[in-house]
């Protein structure tokens, strides 16, 4: 029977199919050994970008700012956040996120929606498919807590963001 040492080529074309087709990657983004220099990375486990911020003395007006960090793409994939008020007198608020700093409801930019509800406990969200953003052109997406009252409201806000490795965009 065959193995792979018997067929050193065609084993590494399988490999390098399965890894453009099921990881994303081609043999420009990684380094590999042999004669079809076998890419190599973590396409299938992607790194998730952490941003904790604990904003204080919000209104109904306030705007959070996410500052991503300097990449070559502006693209970026929620995957999950927790969102806590820990102070303030607002008793109700539906957090939205956005692609620019004045994002209308329900415009072009805003990207995610959560419905009004009471601050009985944290939000906490896991989304199965993650949601496709774009930071603006100073790497920044925004965070609107649509607060109900006060100007007194602190949050803990803590997001998981990926990073695409490449992104197209139709003209």
């Amino acid at each position: 029977m065959p193995t792979s040492k018997d067929r050193p080529g065609a084993w590494n074309d399988d490999v390098l199919w399965l890894l453009a087709r099921i990881a994303g990657l081609t043999a420009g983004q990684g380094r590999g050994t042999g004669s079809a220099d076998i890419p190599r990375g973590t396409a299938a486990s992607p790194v998730a970008h952490y941003i904790r911020i604990t904003p204080t003395g919000l209104d109904s007006t306030s705007v959070v700012t996410l500052q991503m960090p300097a990449t070559t793409t502006s693209q970026w994939r929620l995957l999950s956040a927790q969102w806590h008020r820990t102070a303030g007198s607002a008793t109700t608020w539906a957090p939205r996120i956005g692609q620019a700093a004045s994002f209308a409801n329900d415009g072009p930019d805003d990207r995610l929606e959560l419905p009004s509800q009471a601050f009985t406990d944290p939000i906490r969200k896991v989304y199965c498919q993650p949601i496709p953003m774009t930071a603006d052109g100073t790497g920044k997406l925004y965070f609107k807590p649509g607060l109900n009252a006060g100007a007194n409201n602190d949050l803990d806000l803590q997001f998981w963001f990926t990073q695409d490795y490449e992104t197209e965009e139709s003209t």
